[in-house]
């Protein structure tokens, strides 16, 4: 079955995504309550006892400045990774994302909290269309 994404730029009233084949749907007011619905619910995937337990492959990570600091004297140095070496010479934030295998994850260094949002709309939305939803954004009028 075709699935549709329809995506508005701009501040939004409410974001609608809807499950075709299952008939589920589920209403945000906003982009962030999107975000948080998702963490939640991968997040439950953690718990022993879930019927999914330990198959999640999503995940989205945010590092403060002083996260990262702690991180990069943590990490062995095979570990390192250019993004997290450049969040750390440069004192920024870091997010790491998965979008379906933890084996391919991305990490970006934060500059402003713009970034944060924008990375977080745009995983919510992936993570929506990975999992067979059609996202509807409704604009206040």
């Amino acid at each position: 079955m075709e699935r549709t994404i329809i995506y508005t730029e701009g501040l939004t009233k409410m974001m609608i995504i809807f499950h075709p084949a299952s008939g589920k749907m589920e209403i945000f007011k906003t982009e962030e309550a999107l975000f948080k619905y998702i963490i939640a619910t991968e997040n439950t995937k953690l718990l022993e006892g879930h019927t999914h337990f330990s198959q999640t492959d999503w995940s989205f990570l945010n590092f403060s400045k002083d996260d990262v600091q702690d991180l990069y004297h943590n990490v062995r140095t095979s570990a390192l990774t250019v993004p997290l070496k450049q969040a750390y010479e440069q004192e920024l934030g870091l997010v790491e994302m998965s979008t379906g295998n933890f084996k391919h994850s991305t990490q970006i260094p934060l500059k402003s909290a713009l970034d944060l949002k924008v990375l977080k709309k745009e995983w919510s939305i992936a993570y929506c269309k990975a999992h067979g939803y059609a996202v509807y954004v409704a604009r206040e009028l």
